[in-house]
């Protein structure tokens, strides 16, 4: 046994520590063989990594400080006909944060027989991330992969007691639950399985912070007014109230989705009927609180005639246009909020937009029909112009809806008010050399009371390094990271090690404040026992919801047979659900293309 200290600077006077292995060397027979080995120390300590051959594996290590830990070595079956010796090292660290290494030597006899090939060991854990409510939710399982004779589980902080992790060898599952979360942040726990083979992977378990409810305070409405064409069709607006509410319509051509409501956010649908009357328009909802203390009035404007195309047979030669959508432009507020577009046609059609902060649900119909759409909050302070695109099949009519957003100006409070001042990542900077194949960054937000504390995060070059929300489902990550991280942080993402070279990791506020902060990484090497092979992607469907497994974060576009695009996203990698009406559609992701039915 051998032993040397690191330099250090103690932050605490300790004693100095003595570390003693009992047995101080290991031998086993060419046979698969378990040997129990004790390190003991004069102070606590804690392991903090350890070496081993290949053909060596080891379990029962506790990252928890003290005295002394019993482990159990596992010697693999040595089939190469010849005696092979090594030895373990393992990094210890007590409680001052002073650093030692002790040896143990092990030395393995050869077979006689001739040597037979063996398979590589495995273990794979699926999915890599839960993500649980604040409150705590249901219990959830992580399927174990291996073909090892077994394998444990343990949390690599074992102060973390609000998550338990339990083994099922028989199933090969893990079960997770936890506590619910009372304080406002979001919170994360890394848990180890590491199998007899000596291999070891992790997953993280992530859970909300328990945040109260937007606060509503009295009566408004976004936006109050609209203009619309003078056909039949449907429009949409956020109504707050912090009391319940009825409303009341002066004109019969006005039919509101509802009478009365709840206090709290409410989308508020309106029905109108087709302007007959040769002149221009006005009906008014009025909004009141039950209590009589706030009363808001929303306006519809509607044009003369009916912008739906008659039919006709167009002389030959000629087109007959057949496509009408109301509004033609639309503004709203810079809090968010949505409305609906009137589609008028005899045709297949589909809506399609451009712009990432535009959000289309169901956008997709034949002859008359509406869809509704949702805007994310401004972030800035200057107004944003977006548009969406109405097309018939085969591309044959084709309208534009200007959509304009506020900006976040004094007029508009969001709520709670308050903006974040600072952020920080933890890491800052980091090296990889083939140590690791996943890592997690944390960041700490302030101040702590902020708003809305949500992250945009992105890659200057996901070829090397990318990243993605801790939450989101998602496979492959291979080895455990050895990055200390905030016990306190108040987002995580999980960045993927791809490739060689350099990459930026930026973490963006989305409250308007500005604030950015990065990590610089550089990978010198990347993991050498990664899986052999890139899984490819897996296209398939559900009763009206589409299915993407993908190996990479990728580019994915949606078309109708018709060829018409109806919707672009870059969907992380692991899994993602789009919800899409009945219908075939030609779905691509990167070079994969594929055909799929929605029932």
């Amino acid at each position: 046994m051998t032993q040397r200290a690191a330099s250090s600077t103690p932050s605490e006077p300790e004693q100095p520590a003595t570390f003693t292995l009992s047995p101080e060397k290991l031998e086993s027979g060419a046979s698969n063989n378990y040997k129990s080995v004790t390190l003991s120390c004069n102070v606590p300590y804690h392991i903090t990594n350890i070496k081993r051959p290949d053909w060596i594996g080891i379990s029962g290590n506790s990252i928890a400080y003290g005295t002394k830990k019993e482990m159990t070595v596992i010697f693999l079956s040595n089939k190469t006909g010849k005696a092979r010796t090594g030895e373990i090292t393992f990094t210890v660290e007590t409680k001052n944060g002073k650093e030692h290494t002790v040896t143990l030597p092990v030395t393995q006899q050869g077979a006689e027989e001739t040597p037979e090939p063996e398979q590589p060991a495995t273990l794979t854990l699926t999915p890599t991330t839960l993500t649980f409510p604040a409150s705590g939710g249901a219990q959830q399982t992580v399927d174990v992969t291996t073909n090892a004779d077994g394998w444990d589980v343990s949390l690599k902080d074992p102060n973390q007691d609000w998550v338990k992790a339990t083994s099922d060898t028989a199933a090969k599952q893990v079960t997770v639950a936890v506590t619910p979360n009372t304080t406002t942040k979001k919170r994360s726990a890394e848990v180890v399985v590491q199998s007899y083979a000596g291999l070891t992977r992790s997953f993280f378990v992530t859970q909300q912070g328990n945040r109260p409810p937007e606060s509503v305070s009295g009566l408004s409405l976004n936006p109050e007014a609209m203009t619309m064409g003078g056909s039949s069709g449907a429009v949409g607006f956020t109504l707050k109230s912090d009391k319940p509410w009825t409303v009341t319509a002066d004109a019969d051509w006005l039919h509101p989705g509802s009478t009365r409501g709840n206090a709290g956010t409410t989308y508020f649908r309106l029905r109108f009927d087709q302007n007959t009357t040769g002149a221009v328009r006005t009906g008014k909802l009025t909004f009141t609180t039950t209590d009589g203390k706030a009363t808001k009035t929303f306006t519809l404007t509607q044009r003369v005639g009916s912008a739906k195309p008659k039919p006709s047979t167009p002389p030959e030669g000629t087109y007959d246009y057949d496509l009408a959508v109301n509004p033609e432009s639309i503004t709203l507020s810079g809090e968010g909020g949505g409305s609906s577009i009137d589609v008028v046609t005899h045709r297949l059609w589909a809506g399609s937009t451009a712009d990432d902060w535009i959000t289309l649900e169901k956008a997709v119909g034949r002859g008359d029909g509406s869809f509704d759409f949702t805007l994310a909050p401004n972030p800035s302070k200057e107004m944003r112009h977006g548009k969406i695109t109405v097309r018939t099949e085969h591309g044959m009519d084709e309208l534009t809806i200007a959509i304009h957003q506020q900006g976040q100006t004094g007029d508009i409070v969001l709520p709670g008010g308050v903006k974040v001042s600072g952020l920080t990542l933890d890491p800052a900077t980091l090296i990889v050399d083939g140590d690791i194949a996943s890592t997690l960054i944390s960041a700490l937000i302030t101040p702590d009371d902020a708003a809305n504390k949500s992250l945009l995060w992105m890659s200057s070059n996901p070829a090397v390094a990318s990243v993605s929300i801790l939450g989101q489902k998602r496979s492959g990550v291979a080895l455990l990271p050895q990055l200390r991280f905030a016990p306190d942080a108040d987002d995580y993402a999980l960045v993927t090690i791809a490739g060689k070279g350099k990459a930026t990791i930026t973490a963006a506020t989305s409250d308007g404040s500005g604030i950015v902060a990065r990590c610089e990484i550089e990978v010198r090497s990347t993991v050498g026992n990664t899986v052999p092979y890139a899984p490819a992607a897996r296209i398939y469907a559900t009763p009206g919801t589409l299915h993407l497994t993908l190996p990479q974060a990728t580019r994915v576009e949606i078309y109708t047979l018709l060829g018409i695009r109806l919707r672009t996203l870059d969907a992380p990698a692991g899994d993602t659900s789009v919800a899409l009406p009945r219908g075939l559609y030609v779905v691509k992701a990167g070079q994969a293309a594929q055909k799929v039915r929605i029932e």
